[in-house]
């Protein structure tokens, strides 16, 4: 009462759930055997919800000038981009509404002949209609259209990212080789004084991995907030656990000992006798 609802108001027919392998929680759908269907309803979990129904099976529904009674619930799908919840949705097969809305016929093909089937199908739709045009479309591209500026928006950040981890490694690389070729004589010296291979890798490789984690626990909190913001405009969405986070900082730091690896590896095996020769 006193409440305006918008819903989705659907014109289809008794094949419409089954095509599209829609799940009926309550009831049952548009079925033959029943002629009184034509004026009955199957509604959404979502419109049972706003009309404040536990049980909507069986209710009186007057819309758009028809009366009827629920007759099934189908679950909810999502039939909006994923910015949107999902709306309120009624479906009716009544035939007095096929001419207010723009039609479409739903079709599930099988994927050995798309092209002859399309063929075969408008040859078949030509012969009821020769003047009506035929246009294809498959929903899978249909779907995957409502997302287009989501995939460019993510391959310009793969461009970005590999670009970044690129140049960080490049100079990365860079001062690993200034910072050996500074402290050689100091790594003779350690190995002559007996210090094992490992001990110098993890000498050398211990002043890198202390600004790696550091850089970490700058980026990540930021990660985590400009995540959160950019998620909460849609309606469905994944939630943001510390593991991806724990996960991502884990590969960085791998990314930068590969990195310096080949460089302390081999100062940390060098000869100290080339090393310590001008001594």
């Amino acid at each position: 009462d006193n409440k305006m609802v918008f819903t989705n108001f659907i014109v289809t027919d008794r094949d419409y759930l089954n095509t599209l392998r829609m799940k009926l929680s309550a009831g049952r759908n548009f079925s033959k055997d029943f002629p009184d269907d034509i004026s009955n309803f199957i509604i959404n979990k979502k419109t049972a919800e706003l009309m404040n129904l536990k049980n909507p099976l069986n209710k009186k529904v007057t819309y758009m000038g028809l009366s009827g009674k629920v007759i099934g619930v189908v679950d909810n799908f999502i039939n909006r981009p994923l910015e949107e919840e999902s709306n309120p949705l009624i479906l009716t097969i009544n035939p007095k509404f096929y001419n207010y809305f723009l039609q479409y016929v739903i079709i599930k093909i099988s994927s050995n002949d798309v092209k002859g089937t399309l063929g075969y199908i408008e040859k078949v739709t030509k012969g009821f209609a020769p003047d009506y045009p035929v246009d294809f479309k498959f929903l899978d591209k249909t779907v995957n259209n409502l997302y287009q500026s989501i995939e460019h928006t993510w391959y310009l950040f793969e461009a970005f990212a590999f670009l970044a981890i690129l140049i960080s490694c490049l100079g990365l690389f860079g001062l690993a080789s200034f910072m050996i070729e500074v402290r050689t004589k100091e790594i003779g010296i350690r190995k002559t004084l007996g210090a094992s291979v490992h001990g110098v890798v993890m000498l050398l490789s211990r002043e890198f991995v202390k600004w790696v984690i550091l850089a970490n626990i700058i980026a990540l909190p930021v990660a985590y907030y400009f995540m959160g913001k950019w998620l909460q405009s849609f309606a469905y969405k994944i939630e943001l656990i510390w593991w991806m986070f724990a996960l991502a900082g884990g590969i960085a730091l791998v990314i930068a000992l590969a990195t310096i690896g080949f460089q302390t590896i081999k100062a940390a095996t060098a000869n100290p006798v080339k090393a310590l020769r001008y001594e």
